[in-house]
Order: structure tokens, then C-alpha cells, then sequence
């Protein structure tokens, strides 16, 4: 977690701790609930559902990995509370940049060409 580099070195093993606990307790759950996703949107391709069925279905995961989420996320909150507040700062304030979007780094990532390329060399336009 890019939010626990700048913890001290106590508190930045404490942090992956609890987040290596945490994750572990709801990777049953988040793996569920991909498969689950999987297993709709095949169902759906080869007909063996309705459109209402299929959302249904895709409701239910989605919310069983928001649940799981959040159990991961209330318990960083719930340890952040109990720090100082030097480090209850910079974990938020880590956090905090981490849920924005920084309009400086590239929508697709790094190496990986547009698609379709543009101006792509022996490409005649128009074609």
C-alpha cells in the first residue's frame, strides 16, 4: 500500500499487518464474487438466463465485493482512529490522493499503443 511508505517504520508494519489479515479474511468473498460475474455473463452469451436474472445476479456480486471492500476499508479507518494524529494525518492525507484521480498519469497504462493506432508507420489514412 503506496499510503503506508510514509508511516513510521512501527506503524508501517502494523498497517500491512492488518491489511494482509484483512485481506486474507475476504479473499473467499472477492473471488465469489468475480466468479460469480463470470459465470453470469456466460449464462447470459449462451441464453441460460434473462436479462432481469443475469442482473440480479450481477447485483448480488457486486454487493458482496462492496461489503467485502468495505470491511478491509472501516478497518483501516478503525486503526487510523487509534494512532497519533502525526500518523492518523499522513495515512489520510495518503489515502485521500490515492482515492483522486491524478489527471497526470495516462489513461491507458504505459507501453500499451491506442487502439485502433493512429499514424501507425506503412498506414495509409483513410484505411
Amino acid at each position: 500500500m503506496r499510503a503506508a511508505r510514509d508511516l513510521p517504520e512501527r506503524e508501517r508494519v502494523a498497517l500491512q499487518a492488518l491489511l494482509r489479515a484483512e485481506s486474507e479474511a475476504v479473499r473467499v468473498d472477492l473471488q465469489q464474487s468475480r466468479r460469480e460475474r463470470a459465470a453470469t455473463w456466460r449464462a447470459l452469451a449462451r441464453g441460460e438466463v434473462s436479462e432481469a436474472e443475469a442482473a440480479r445476479r450481477l447485483d448480488t456480486a457486486r454487493r458482496q465485493e462492496l461489503a467485502a471492500r468495505s470491511r478491509v476499508e472501516d478497518a483501516v479507518a478503525d486503526w487510523a482512529l487509534r494512532q497519533s494524529p502525526e500518523v492518523r494525518s499522513r495515512l489520510g492525507e495518503a489515502l485521500a490522493e490515492d482515492a483522486l484521480p491524478d489527471r497526470r498519469r495516462p489513461v491507458r497504462p504505459p507501453g500499451r499503443p491506442e487502439y485502433p493506432p493512429t499514424g501507425a508507420p506503412g498506414r495509409a489514412e483513410g484505411s
